[in-house]
């Protein structure tokens, strides 16, 4: 898409997470799936139990920041899926422990996968 940065996440439903895991999936040839909210909350709290994934402040330019473990834009502008269909972070709601219940028309977007054991 014209103007758009590479790696910047698309946004998506649900049903299309999915879809995004499904198809990376079968071009990496393991089994993937999109984090539960509790995995989503630790890759962005980190060991140390931290408000947001940069620290325990709110800071203008801490949505580019990564979190302890290296995972790299948790509340920039989309939240993300998780399986249960949660949305989690955003720019709106950047607190590591945000997850909201929403409908399938809603939009978020998958910016990292698990894979399955």
């Amino acid at each position: 898409m014209a103007g758009r940065d590479a790696e910047e996440p698309l946004p998506c439903t649900r049903v299309e997470a999915e879809q995004v895991c499904a198809a990376l999936a079968r071009i990496e040839g393991v089994e993937l799936r999109l984090p539960s909210g509790d995995e989503w909350e630790m890759a962005a709290r980190g060991p140390d139990g931290r408000l947001f994934p940069w620290g325990n402040s709110l800071m203008e330019d801490g949505a580019s920041r990564a979190s302890p473990w290296g995972v790299e834009k948790l509340v920039a502008s989309l939240p993300q899926w998780t399986r249960e269909g949660l949305l989690c972070g955003g720019r709106e709601q950047p607190l590591c422990s945000s997850r909201r219940e929403v409908d399938a028309t809603a939009v978020g977007t998958v910016l990292w996968v698990l894979a399955t054991p």
